[in-house]
């Protein structure tokens, strides 16, 4: 089977499941299904009204909450990025109507280097060599995981102070 073959909404499905990844623990990238998990848990908790996420008669701690949010914005960014290069970098100033499934086909290599899946549309080929570099990137920033590369980078800052907390709109 040639996944550059497969229909669209095959080929969304696969960029789904490429970026949930994993189970943790094992040595696939994604963001991992406990992740997806307890970020599912914890919109299933506010809907139901209750403040924290629980699951088989246990409590998620805000902590894992916390990193699991941070940990998919992160991803969710490292893809972004990834993608918006491809296309400068592919695509350049190349009208709509002349790119027509490209798109899907960089996004698909892109998320398939974050997953550290190894599929491919057969685009990948056809790469220039600063988008075989962006993809290099994002593999390794996929098997090292973000939220790890995330903390390298950052500095640990200590607060002692907080700020009066302030209602905001949402939705």
């Amino acid at each position: 089977m040639i996944i550059g073959n497969l229909a669209n909404e095959t080929l969304f499905v696969f960029i789904l499941l490429m970026f949930i990844g994993a189970c943790p623990g094992s040595c696939g990238g994604g963001i991992k299904t406990s992740t997806l998990a307890s970020l599912v848990l914890l919109g299933l908790a506010r809907l139901r009204g209750q403040p924290r996420p629980q699951v088989f008669q246990r409590t998620i701690p805000d902590t894992s909450v916390g990193k699991a949010i941070s940990l998919v914005m992160i991803s969710t960014l490292v893809v972004v990025v990834g993608v918006l290069v491809l296309l400068i970098t592919e695509l350049g100033e190349t009208p709509h109507y002349l790119s027509r499934g490209k798109f899907l086909e960089l996004l698909f290599e892109v998320v398939s280097a974050f997953g550290t899946v190894g599929l491919s549309t057969g685009a990948t080929g056809g790469l220039s060599p600063l988008g075989k570099l962006t993809i290099t990137v994002v593999m390794f920033v996929g098997r090292l995981g973000p939220l790890m590369i995330a903390l390298a980078i950052s500095r640990q800052n200590t607060v002692s102070y907080h700020y009066a907390e302030e209602n905001i709109l949402i939705g």
